[in-house]
């Protein structure tokens, strides 16, 4: 999805959908309008034992702060995905640490852009401790 308007409920069928798919490997959802809660959804996708998703771009999709909490819930649980792209999307101090947190031990993760967002000295140092335990990223 490109430059789309979609709402909560196009988010919980695309959730349940991808709840259930075995088969998608990469999704890209991008400059998406909406009011619903991109983080939350995807963060359920990716703690669901079906999740194959081994490439998630959600780029410029104002995910915040609060979007970026969220996904990195579903990251702590996610064995599968490999690239993450969440660039240009307004991530400040409070979302890239627990973003830090949740890619802490994960296992397979080996690309993550994280560009055009607000990232401070206290998220850059969140980061630079993560990639210390992370013997993967």
């Amino acid at each position: 999805l490109l430059n789309s308007t979609i709402s909560q409920v196009d988010l919980n069928s695309i959730e349940q959908a991808m709840s259930k798919n075995t088969s998608c490997v990469s999704l890209k959802i991008q400059h998406v309008h909406t009011a619903g809660d991109i983080g939350g959804t995807f963060s359920e996708v990716l703690k669901s034992q079906n999740s194959s998703l081994t490439q998630l771009d959600l780029q410029a999709n104002q995910l915040f702060d609060e979007g970026a909490i969220m996904l990195a819930e579903g990251l702590r649980f996610n064995t599968t995905l490999v690239h993450l792209h969440l660039c240009e999307n307004g991530i400040g101090d409070e979302g890239v640490m627990a973003l830090s947190v949740g890619l802490c031990k994960h296992p397979r993760l080996t690309h993550l852009q994280l560009w055009k967002n607000k990232i401070g000295d206290n998220g850059a140092a969140a980061m630079a401790a993560m990639l210390d335990t992370n013997d993967v990223l």
